[in-house]
């Protein structure tokens, strides 16, 4: 084995340089994989795999809305995710039920949707904190400096 691929997977797998919303993102991609994994199993019956996977994802749904702002500030964007992830873990219940791996293709659509535009919001706030760092010079704050 290759002393240095443990060291590589070490740092594919650090989330600690990741921005929150990256983070989220990633758990979201998270979720629609063990959702992707649960329909394989829904297919070939076996149940207990199912809801091992199923399990895995409400888990990390469940991670995410515990950690939503309950501020006045984001109190209306804090229940818009509060219902998303409310309306995802009740059809993981409703595919634990009826095994149903068409319902799997949609849970696992909505959740990847979902980290891509956690993605997208990633990408203004960091053109938004670009240009305002650009903005930031010693000018703007003391225009009698440049006099």
């Amino acid at each position: 084995m290759n002393p240095y691929s443990k060291a590589k997977q070490y740092k594919a797998n650090d989330v600690t340089h990741l921005t929150p919303c990256e983070q989220v993102a990633r758990l979201l991609e998270l979720a629609a994989k063990h959702i992707f994994i649960a329909k394989d199993h829904a297919k070939k019956k076996e149940y207990l795999e199912r809801l091992e996977q199923t399990e895995k994802a409400t888990i990390i749904l469940h991670g995410l809305q515990n950690c939503l702002d309950d501020s006045p500030e984001a109190e209306s964007i804090s229940k818009v995710l509060h219902d998303y992830y409310n309306t995802m873990t009740v059809l993981i219940t409703k595919i634990n039920i009826k095994n149903d791996a068409e319902l799997c293709d949609a849970v696992a659509q909505s959740l990847r949707s979902m980290a891509e535009t956690w993605r997208e919001i990633d990408d203004k706030v960091r053109q938004e904190n670009l240009a305002a760092h650009k903005s930031a010079t010693p000018e703007n704050f003391f225009p009698n400096l440049s006099a």
